[in-house]
Parts: C-alpha cells; sequence; structure tokens
C-alpha cells in the first residue's frame, strides 16, 4: 500500500545529479571531449544563464556516437527538447505519474528558473516509494461482480480515507486515483480484446489507442467519475470502413458496459467510444478538429472544452502524441477560437464576491446556503488555466502542470504560480472531504460544501484560493475578450 508518508516524499529525495551540461553554442567535438571525460546517457544544453536549452539523450546520443558525427556539427541542431519535466520539491508519485503518462524511464529536473537540478529514474524513484504504483493498482482490478464493484469503491474510499488522514496533499491523492482508474481502462479494454479473439473477431484489423478526456485526461479525478474515452486508429482506406468499423463498434460497447459494472458510469453526454464522434482515426480526428475550430458555435466548443483534456491510456502513445502536437499547433494564438471558448466559459462565476464573501447556492433547496466547489471553484481555475496555456502552446493537460508551463514560458510570475497552485490544492482538498464524508455516510459523492461546516481558519484559507482564482480570470479576461 502507498502511504500518504511516501506521497509527501519530494523528487529531490530521488533525484540524481543532473546531466553534463555544456553551451548551446557548442559543437560536437566540444560534446565528445566531455563524454571522454564523464560518460553519459544523456547530456542537457543550456544557454549563458544556464537555463536549458535542449537535451541530447538516450539512443540518439548513442547513435551520434558511434555513427561519425561531424565534429563540427552545433549540438543545437541535434537537441531535442524534453517531452516531460520535473520539479525538485514536487510530489514524487506524481512525477511517477508522468512518468507513466508519457512512458519515459526518466526525467530531467529543473528548478523553478529552468535550471538543470537533478535527473529523476523511474527505477530509483519506484524503490524509494517501496510498492510501485503497478501494485497498488493491481489492487483495483476486479472480475466486474456486483461484489467486485463494492470491493472496488470501498477500496478507492479507503484508500483516500487513509492517506488523507496522514496529510498526502490533494493534488498527490488525485494522481494516484488516476492511475488507479485509467489503468482500469487499460486493463479492460485488453480484456475485452482477448474475449473478443476467442468469440471469432480475431485481432483489430487496425491499430488502436484509447484516451481518457475531462478529469482522468488531467490527471484529476476524484471519487466516482463517470466515462469520458474515445479511440485513435490508425488511418485506413475509406472503401474499407465497413468491413473496420463494426469491430471497434463492438470493442466500444463492450468496454463502455464493462466500465460501467466496475464503477464508471455512462456518460450522460455520450463522450464514449461507442459514439462516433470519439472514435476516429488519426487524419479523421485531425480534420474533425480543424472542422470545430472553423465552426465555434457553442455545441463544438463545448466538444473541445471535453476533447482538449485527453490523454492515452490504452495502446500505442504515439497516436495520441500526434494528435496533441497536431491540437497544440492549430490552437496556439488561435485568438477566434480562443475567445469563442471563453465567452463559453465567461459565465462560471467563482463562488466569492469583491468583498471577499461567499457565493452560496440560492435555487436548490436542498444546498440552499452552500458552496458548489467544483461548478465555483476548480471549474473557473481549470478552464481558465486552460484557455491559458492552449494560447501560450503549453501540451500539457493537468492544471498543475499547465500552471508550470506557464511560468517557464513567462505568461504569470511566481507570485501567481504559488497562489494558484495554492489555491488548486485547498479546493480539492476540501472537495475530497466532502466526497469522502458523502461516501462514509453511503450517500452520492456531492460538490456542495457548507460553509458553516468548516473551521474559521479553513474559511479564511478557502476564501483566499477562491479570491487568488477570481484575480486570475479578470486580469487574463482581456485576453480573450480583446479584439486583435
Amino acid at each position: 500500500m502507498l502511504t500518504a508518508g511516501q506521497l509527501g516524499i519530494r523528487v529531490r529525495e530521488a533525484m540524481r545529479p543532473p546531466p553534463p551540461a555544456v553551451p548551446a553554442t557548442a559543437a560536437w567535438r566540444d560534446l565528445a571531449a566531455v563524454l571522454v571525460r564523464a560518460p553519459a546517457a544523456e547530456v542537457v544544453l543550456v544557454d549563458a544563464s544556464g537555463i536549458l536549452a535542449g537535451l541530447i539523450a538516450g539512443a540518439d546520443l548513442t547513435r551520434r556516437l558511434a555513427g561519425g558525427t561531424a565534429p563540427d556539427t552545433p549540438l543545437s541542431s541535434l537537441a531535442a527538447k524534453p517531452a516531460a519535466l520535473a520539479r525538485p520539491d514536487e510530489p514524487l508519485a506524481q512525477a511517477v505519474g508522468r512518468l507513466h503518462r508519457t512512458g519515459a524511464r526518466r526525467l530531467l529536473v529543473v528548478d523553478r528558473d529552468v535550471r538543470p537540478a537533478g535527473l529523476l529514474d523511474l527505477a530509483d524513484a519506484l524503490a524509494l516509494l517501496s510498492h510501485p504504483l503497478p501494485d497498488l493498482v493491481g489492487r483495483f482490478v476486479q472480475d466486474g461482480s456486483p461484489t467486485s464493484l463494492q470491493a472496488v469503491k470501498a477500496a478507492q474510499r479507503d484508500l483516500v480515507d487513509m492517506l488523507m488522514a496522514e496529510g498526502g496533499s490533494a493534488p498527490a491523492i488525485q494522481a494516484v486515483l488516476t492511475e488507479i482508474n485509467n489503468d482500469l481502462h487499460r486493463r479492460i479494454v485488453e480484456a475485452e480484446l482477448e474475449e473478443m479473439a476467442i468469440a471469432g473477431w480475431g485481432a483489430p484489423p487496425v491499430g488502436l489507442t484509447m484516451i481518457i478526456m475531462g478529469s482522468g485526461g488531467r490527471g484529476e479525478n476524484y471519487l466516482g467519475p463517470d466515462q469520458d474515452n474515445g479511440f485513435i486508429l490508425d488511418d485506413y482506406d475509406d472503401a474499407r470502413h465497413n468491413a473496420i468499423d463494426p469491430f471497434f463498434i463492438e470493442l466500444a460497447e463492450r468496454v463502455t458496459q464493462t466500465l460501467d459494472r466496475v464503477g464508471f458510469p455512462l456518460c450522460r453526454g455520450n463522450v464514449m467510444a461507442t459514439n462516433p464522434v470519439w472514435r476516429k482515426t488519426l487524419t479523421q480526428w485531425q480534420r474533425q478538429v480543424n472542422a470545430w475550430l472553423r465552426t465555434r458555435n457553442a455545441i463544438t466548443v463545448r466538444l473541445c472544452d471535453i476533447f482538449f483534456d485527453f490523454r492515452p491510456v490504452q495502446g500505442d502513445p504515439a497516436r495520441a502524441d500526434a494528435l496533441r502536437d497536431f491540437v497544440t499547433e492549430r490552437l496556439k494564438d488561435n485568438h477566434p477560437f480562443l475567445a469563442a471558448m471563453y465567452e463559453n466559459t465567461a459565465g462560471h462565476a467563482v463562488a466569492v464576491d469583491r468583498l471577499g464573501r461567499f457565493v452560496t447556492e440560492k435555487e436548490d433547496l436542498s444546498h440552499r446556503g452552500h458552496i458548489n466547489l467544483k461548478y465555483m471553484g476548480t471549474v473557473p481555475l481549470v478552464e481558465t488555466v486552460r484557455l491559458a496555456a492552449l494560447k501560450a502552446g503549453v501540451a500539457a493537460t493537468s492544471t498543475l502542470d499547465r500552471l508550470a508551463g506557464l511560468y517557464d514560458k513567462g505568461e504569470i510570475d511566481f507570485d501567481e504560480f504559488d497562489a494558484l497552485q495554492a489555491a488548486f490544492g485547498q479546493i480539492t482538498l476540501v472537495l475530497l472531504q466532502r466526497q469522502l464524508a458523502d461516501a462514509k455516510a453511503g450517500e452520492a459523492v456531492s460538490n456542495f460544501v457548507d460553509p458553516n461546516t468548516l473551521t474559521r481558519r479553513q474559511r479564511g484559507e478557502l476564501t483566499d484560493a477562491l479570491a487568488a482564482i477570481r484575480r486570475y480570470r479578470d486580469r487574463v479576461r482581456g485576453d480573450f475578450t480583446a479584439p486583435l
């Protein structure tokens, strides 16, 4: 069992020294001299201030060492931007989740000024955590029977209860819940593919990657998430569609029904691979995104709001990576569409007014006087950070990773970065506590919190968190509403 104490371990406790650093202006001959003195699996390029400029890693470095690269070749032409980074003070479990999502074995660790600070190896991280995440995830794989369904729900509730009692941070707990849930999706897809082969369907006619959207795509699951999933398929000739699509219709039906039995309710908005909108080849996905960007009506904007948080959970992640690169490029500085997305979210108020007073529910009599912390807390923050990240070309999907990306690009200063990180952590903590109390009482989990049940300190922290979100939304409003 992964304990809250283990969740409290920071990256700095597991990281190795950083790889050798060479100036970004150096040539291959300079790097070769460095490697003779200190052989390494990767090398980082830094600018004159020591800030990360690129990375030459793994097989590419080995290939170039063996391939006789010309001595005067600029290193800047050989380096790549790291797919993911870690920070010394972030929870180690959160960084492990990022390694799992990207399929990488190592993460470069950088400080807040993006200077190389260390190297995190997956084996080192799992050894320090003592109980690798896959072992934890395995406890939640059940056979789909009613008894197992109850066991899955009880296990997740008890896990959150233990971690919160030991002081685990809410975002780290969310990351663990998400890894458990997404691994369940992966195992169910693979089990259903085996069942279909036994039933005479054979192997998939083309390659498949399953993606998760919404909170699962952001790594921000609470208790009891529903389904938001889709398929990315390898391209095939349109003439073969009637021969190929039935296989994936059958797979989608089997997977979504099994997920429903295991405890992920069917999506009421039909955001599932059973819907052809969410089951497409890579090229079809690209065409659909282009159509959404051209149309910009309320329906397509809402679809994009769900879709833009996708990440792969089963199959070759390269298909999802290619789609992510396409989306990032098409949305960067796309003012007309981002303005349409902002307009769709502009009415989502934050649950504190300009005088610092809570804005509570008035229409729903059963929750009058309570705060809907999802729709008036995390949603306004998640939406605004998503928009800012898309505008800046930040490819990350989690809210905290997007904030880090915005800080790295200079879109927010450190004070705002720190305040918004703290706000996200505070609101998710209160929401998890509320949902845990509901689950223990045998009730449906809720997003409503009665501020009168909080201590004075908790009310003050929640007020500060909501006020930080309100200030951020007010500050960036002009970025999405002002005409170009």
